[in-house]
């Protein structure tokens, strides 16, 4: 929870250690499943995409199994609007 809705982007530090093919996704929301739209933990998730329509606020970083711990990542050509992340 940011605290507020923003517009931008995440970055993230990548640990070392992790095999070749693994995967890190970050999923951005303004808000919470909350009723009338569903119950929390709906869809294994605590935030709400309804109001998204066809739009995946995702990020997806693929480790190549060679990361040494100090690389951190954002993704490019991109900004999503948003309240909250969840890390999957």
């Amino acid at each position: 929870d940011f605290g507020v809705n923003l517009a931008g982007v995440c970055r993230i530090a990548i640990p070392k250690g992790v095999k070749a093919g693994e995967r890190i996704i970050l999923k951005h929301a303004e808000s919470l499943m909350h009723p009338p739209y569903g119950t929390y933990g709906a869809n294994d998730s605590y935030l709400y995409y309804g109001n998204l329509r066809s739009a995946k606020q995702t990020d997806e970083y693929i480790f190549n199994g060679k990361e040494d711990g100090t690389t951190s990542w954002v993704p490019m050509m991109t900004y999503h609007g948003f309240r909250y992340v969840e890390l999957l």
